[in-house]
């Protein structure tokens, strides 16, 4: 056997990490979707106020929120 290249390893995948990996992953997910309703839930408060305009206001809501998604 030959070998090709060499690479460097960051981490050994075992069926305990992969759990924590996953298990981290999931968290993140779930904490990025409740602040995903969390700015939604603020937006609808604030368009009742209507201190400020409707469409910046959901503009910007809206940018905060595909952030988050993005990220998920």
């Amino acid at each position: 056997m030959k070998i090709l290249q060499n690479v460097i390893v960051n981490q050994v995948l075992t069926e305990s990490s992969k759990n924590q990996l996953l298990e981290k992953y999931k968290s993140k997910r779930l904490q990025l979707q409740k602040e995903s309703e969390q700015l939604r839930f603020e937006l609808k408060k604030l368009e009742k106020t209507r201190t400020l305009q409707p469409a910046s206001l959901r503009a910007h809501f809206e940018k905060e929120i595909n952030q988050r998604q993005e990220k998920n």
